[in-house]
């Protein structure tokens, strides 16, 4: 069975980096990834949020910093580790 699975994941990483290959998508992704290209929507989001809910904006905001935060401590930290495979990226 595990045999099985893992030709499965080999076949399909083999299929999403080799023939779903799409050369104007080279470039985006790897930008894509990039966490500063994030912050300006996340800036534009929080401010919508306190322009639109006021104080109920707060409580939002940082619940959803906890959350992330938490997410990526754990991935990062956790299971990362105990997958041992590197991103396709590497």
């Amino acid at each position: 069975m595990i045999h099985a699975l893992l030709e499965l994941d080999f076949r399909l990483f083999e299929l999403i980096n080799g023939s779903w290959h799409h050369p104007w998508l080279g470039w985006l992704f790897p930008w894509w990834r990039e966490k500063l290209t994030w912050v300006p929507f996340y800036l534009l989001l929080a401010g919508f949020s306190a322009v639109k809910f006021r104080l109920k904006a707060l409580g939002f905001i940082l619940a959803l910093i906890l959350s992330v935060g938490l997410a990526d401590t754990v991935s990062s930290k956790f299971l990362k580790p105990a997958v041992h495979r590197l991103r396709p990226c590497n």
